[in-house]
């Protein structure tokens, strides 16, 4: 793993905030979660990432950790909550090969909680970029000190990879996102989705990147509607020079869409 990429002559650093859990679908588990899928697709292309995230004090947080470490992401910011399990998802398949998901609730990742040690070391860090998303909002504790550390970032890309999920969002926490965005990623379904809640009227793409809905001007990034007929798969990072992977891949990361992005 290549550590020497560089920008302006310092090595590229990226913090990625969320989620890290396990689907659990028939027989077996698959280690996933957007914001955890990203760290772990930068850090093959020689970015140093970080995740914040909180996983249980199990075997399943302990195979997280295991993984983390063999596939290069920083885990200084990674917390073990004794109190809550390990992050999963339960997928069904039904007779026809159609998946249905429960996100199971109080888990280790809904109560991720920063120190002001470590959300002054955050302020200091020279990131690049900080990137988040919207299901670990759902539990007001993670919340929270996503908020602080939105509160504290200096004058850096911050990526906002909307990813709404079920009932897990709403008009008031993506607003308080969009405020803080300066790159906003979400493909067509979310577009019309979050044009409904926030305007109520439905937006087409075009439409709707043009629309001054936070406090910065943004980039605006928008993708095919996601697949849902096909079962997770276990993660397989890429090889540098991030190659374009499978729809899946390109789905669950979006590393090629934060690059194109970042680079307009």
């Amino acid at each position: 793993m290549n550590r020497g990429s560089e920008m302006d002559g310092d090595p590229v650093k990226i913090l990625v905030f969320g989620e890290v859990l396990w689907d659990l679908i028939r027989d077996g588990e698959y280690l996933g979660g957007a914001p955890f899928n990203l760290a772990a697709h930068l850090a093959s292309c020689g970015i140093h990432s970080y995740i914040i995230t909180n996983v249980g004090d199990d075997e399943r947080g302990r195979r997280v950790l295991y993984e983390m470490d063999r596939l290069g992401v920083d885990k200084t910011y990674v917390g073990v909550d004794p109190h809550h399990p390990t992050g999963t998802v339960n997928v069904a398949l039904s007779q026809a090969g159609e998946p249905s998901y429960t996100i199971n609730e109080n888990v280790a990742y809904d109560f991720i909680v920063l120190d002001d040690a470590q959300i002054e070391k955050i302020g200091n860090e020279r990131f690049g970029a900080f990137c988040f998303g919207t299901l670990n909002q759902r539990e007001e504790t993670a919340r929270r000190t996503l908020y602080r550390i939105l509160d504290i970032l200096g004058d850096i890309q911050v990526f906002y990879d909307i990813n709404l999920r079920q009932h897990y969002y709403s008009k008031e926490m993506i607003h308080k996102s969009l405020s803080c965005t300066t790159i906003l990623k979400l493909n067509d379904d979310e577009v019309r989705m979050v044009s409904s809640l926030m305007f109520d009227e439905m937006l087409d793409d075009i439409e709707f990147a043009r629309l001054p809905l936070g406090c910065h001007p943004y980039k605006t990034c928008t993708e095919m509607p996601r697949q849902t007929h096909r079962p997770p798969r276990r993660y397989r990072p890429p090889q540098p020079p991030c190659p374009d992977t499978t729809q899946t891949h390109r789905r669950d990361t979006r590393h090629n869409r934060f690059y194109r992005a970042l680079s307009i």
